[in-house]
């Protein structure tokens, strides 16, 4: 399937067009994490009733199922006091005590430009049953229902692993009396002397800090030592083997100080739902201890200069208390395996607000306006900063003055890239057209976006047409016949893109 869309953003002029900001909006929502959650969930006898939340539009509907005859066990669903047919919802029996619900939803977001999408889902909702048949959701409300995307296009978003140690047994009991443990532990202390007698102190420090709640491992670090003493910040990163862009993250704040009893101050937020994934808990809390360090003098034979080692971490590794500050439940909208659904995406900047971010352009040109190299760098715009690896497009032609040898103009070139072998992560290949003289650069450009759903990728087509901003051009050299046009060094620019198609 193929399928073209004009985007009502783009200018029909050459000019620069910003793409449009993304938030976390009924769009990018409907994008990367279509889904419901049931809330308020009672069945008495044959009738059955929920609360049904569309978690990309944030709309409720309440529902009732009642057992339709001739269709066995099957209950169909309606919502109150609605005949909207964009709604279709199913219950079907599993056992006494659990049942499966079905939900297949169209709607429409007027966000960023007026879209439909069409999602479908079901998941299993368990009950405990009191007497008399009255019977409430097993779980604590609410449930958690994922979807997968039918319209604009099939995808089934990949949800993250979620914070560290969220789903741990008892992560939400042990979060309420909160202990960390150090696991390691290197302090190093220089005292040097001048000739005048005077002395500079210089060192650095790191702890790791282990959460029992969570089990997640936090190095802290203060690289080297200022010159006034005090508490010190240090700079916290959680010690894991990759650090997905998870919505939700622990964070760690740290203060280390080494003239007072080798003192640590924590400040941390992590993240709980063991006892309900669809009603995750943020918790936060602080401690203050002086850390049991060990320290060993190493004197400068000559001089009156001392280092100091320290560590504290061993076989018995040291276990303190804190204070729990806070725990808040999240939005009922919240899951702490959602993937962020930002400006950073593919798949969503693509769809939605599509557009190149290029810079570092240079030409040379003759006399007669043809092109002898041309170069600029690329990459798909999915955010407000550059990414850290553009692509470099680079092309050489030999410049003799006649007609056959002249490049550039109106004819459209495949892009050359200079690293030999490698594209980068969405672009797939390109060809451009480059007008010296009108200083315009129009690209028609393929890239594929899979990281809301790796088993089904998205490719795309996108064509821009805009003016250079701030190029300059001035002779190649004193006596030349040729001229060299740049951009500003190191500063890039957006540039929107027309048309865009797509398939899978």
């Amino acid at each position: 399937m193929i399928l073209h869309f004009t985007l009502l953003i783009a200018v029909a002029t050459s000019t620069i067009a910003a793409n449009l900001p993304l938030t976390d909006g009924c769009s990018t929502r409907s994008l990367a994490l279509p889904s419901w959650l049931i809330q308020d969930y009672i069945t008495t006898g044959s009738r059955t009733s929920f609360r049904l939340l569309n978690r990309a539009t944030g709309v409720s509907q309440d529902l009732v199922c009642q057992t339709t005859e001739g269709n066995g066990e099957t209950t169909s669903c309606r919502a109150i006091g609605s005949s909207d047919a964009r709604l279709v919802v199913s219950l079907q029996p599993v056992n006494s005590t659990a049942s499966r619900v079905f939900v297949n939803e169209t709607w429409q977001c007027d966000d960023v430009k007026p879209l439909t999408f069409a999602a479908t889902g079901n998941g299993l909702l368990t009950s405990i049953c009191a007497p008399g048949e009255i019977c409430i959701a097993m779980i604590p409300p609410p449930t958690l229902i994922k979807g997968t995307l039918l319209s604009p296009f099939s995808i089934t978003p990949a949800y993250g692993s979620g914070p560290t140690g969220h789903d741990n047994e008892g992560c939400a009991s042990l979060s309420s009396t909160p202990t960390w443990e150090l696991t390691a532990s290197q302090i190093v202390r220089r005292t040097s002397y001048r000739e005048d007698g005077s002395a500079t102190v210089s060192g650095n420090a790191f702890v790791q800090v282990t959460n029992h709640a969570t089990g997640s491992a936090t190095g802290c670090l203060i690289q080297s030592f200022p010159p006034t003493l005090g508490p010190q910040v240090m700079d916290c990163q959680e010690q894991a083997p990759s650090r997905p862009r998870d919505k939700y993250r622990i964070k760690t704040e740290a203060w280390f100080d080494q003239a007072d009893n080798f003192t640590l101050t924590l400040n941390e937020t992590w993240y709980c739902d063991d006892v309900n994934p669809a009603a995750p808990i943020a918790f936060k809390g602080t401690s203050k201890v002086s850390l049991p360090l060990e320290c060993q003098d190493f004197p400068q034979e000559g001089s009156k200069d001392l280092t100091v080692f320290c560590t504290g971490a061993g076989e018995n590794n040291f276990i303190w208390n804190g204070t729990l500050i806070s725990q808040e439940l999240l939005p009922a909208s919240a899951s702490l395996r959602d993937p962020s659904p930002t400006a950073d995406s593919c798949t969503v900047s693509s769809f939605l607000s599509p557009a190149w971010r290029i810079g570092n352009l240079a030409a040379t040109t003759n006399l007669t306006g043809s092109i002898g190299s041309l170069t600029f760098q690329i990459e798909l715009a999915t955010g407000e900063s550059p990414g850290m690896y553009p692509a470099t497009v680079s092309q050489n032609w030999q410049m003799t003055g006649t007609e056959e040898d002249e490049k550039g103009g109106a004819e459209w070139y495949t892009c050359g890239f200079s690293e030999a072998d490698w594209q980068p992560e969405h672009l797939t290949g390109c060809t451009f057209q480059f007008d010296p003289v009108m200083k315009t650069l129009s690209l028609n450009a393929t890239w594929t976006c899979r990281d809301l759903d790796r088993e089904h990728p998205i490719y795309f087509s996108g064509i821009t047409n805009h003016t250079i901003p701030e190029l300059t051009c001035e002779p190649a050299a004193e006596g030349s016949n040729e001229t060299r046009c740049a951009t500003t060094r190191g500063k890039a620019w957006t540039a929107s893109m027309q048309s865009v198609d797509w398939h899978q």
